[in-house]
């Protein structure tokens, strides 16, 4: 026991001399030059040599006159991001089209998509996407659209169960 106290004590009293003894900070902080006592902690601070930021040699003219200082407005917003590369275009009046809750259509176009899902394509231009596997409702059937207060969307058709849609993201 005795002699693990004395080993630690050793190994302590050698570290001054390791160089663990002096903080850079401490090292930092004698410096009178305040230039040199600033590049001294960032070089403890592991910045090395980053240049200063770069000032304008010559004084802006605003800068030179008394008078408020007038600040430019930001630029207008950026226009909408081009068309992913899939090609496909946002729809057009999807928050209008989605308000809608409860009108009588006809369905005019049917499309196959993957999977034994289906796109639905109604009089007024609206598309809609079976949310369930199964057949489609034939060209021309007439179908009631309701959507419930949680926000499902069906189609009501004569004679059938409703089939649950929803509008596509994109088209």
């Amino acid at each position: 026991m005795k002699q693990a106290f004395r080993m630690t004590a050793l190994a302590m009293a050698a570290l001054p001399t390791m160089g663990f003894g002096a903080t850079p900070a401490q090292d930092c902080a004698a410096i009178d030059d305040a230039a040199s006592r600033l590049a001294c902690y960032d070089r403890a601070a592991g910045r090395g040599n980053t240049p200063p930021p770069a000032r304008p040699s010559v004084p802006s003219p605003a800068a030179s006159q008394p008078g408020p200082v007038v600040h430019s407005e930001s630029p207008p917003p950026a226009p909408p991001a081009p068309v992913a590369a899939t090609g496909r275009q946002p729809v057009p009046g999807r928050d209008q089209l989605r308000r809608r809750t409860d009108f009588d259509s006809r369905i005019v176009a049917v499309e196959r998509l993957r999977r034994n899902y289906h796109r639905l394509r109604l009089e007024d231009g609206t598309v809609y996407d079976t949310a369930v596997q199964g057949l489609p409702p034939a060209v021309g059937t007439p179908v009631h659209v309701r959507r419930t207060p949680v926000g499902t969307t069906y189609f009501d058709l004569p004679d059938a169960k409703p089939i649950a849609v929803r509008m596509p993201r994109r088209l």
